[in-house]
């Protein structure tokens, strides 16, 4: 049940870098703000503890790396981003975003924190980006 609930896109090309990475931002917020979200983000820490859970949980990382690098890639090749991109730090920047947004905001704030999402992950998204590019 849970890994269908956490089945995020992996293969995003609306044709440009903000577009694929709103794309993935977005799925990934709905899935931390959803109702799966508590426990998707506890995985992620026990994950390292549980035998059990570390393949699993491996394969799925691998799996949303990839996607970033493709989604990079292809940026790079339109020359949207430079070919020096940092990939890892750019997924870091991202994703830690995401998570900790989620992590910090309190249970009563949730809500709201997902009635917010596409200002946020916009937001998130935009300044990845200008970083990135300067």
């Amino acid at each position: 049940m849970l890994a269908s609930a956490v089945d995020l896109p992996l293969d995003i090309d609306t044709g440009n870098v903000r577009g694929d990475l709103l794309v993935l931002a977005r799925s990934i917020f709905e899935l931390l703000t959803g109702e799966n979200g508590d426990t998707i983000l506890r995985l992620s820490t026990e994950a390292r503890m549980v035998s059990e859970l570390k393949p699993r949980w491996e394969r799925f990382v691998r799996a949303h790396v990839s996607a970033v690098r493709k989604i990079v890639g292809r940026a790079v090749a339109r020359e949207e981003l430079p070919i020096d991109t940092a990939v890892d730090l750019l997924l870091d920047a991202l994703m830690g975003g995401l998570m900790m947004r989620c992590l910090i905001t309190p249970p009563s704030g949730r809500n709201r924190l997902a009635k917010n999402a596409d200002h946020y992950t916009e937001s998130l998204v935009d300044l990845v980006l200008k970083s990135t590019l300067e």
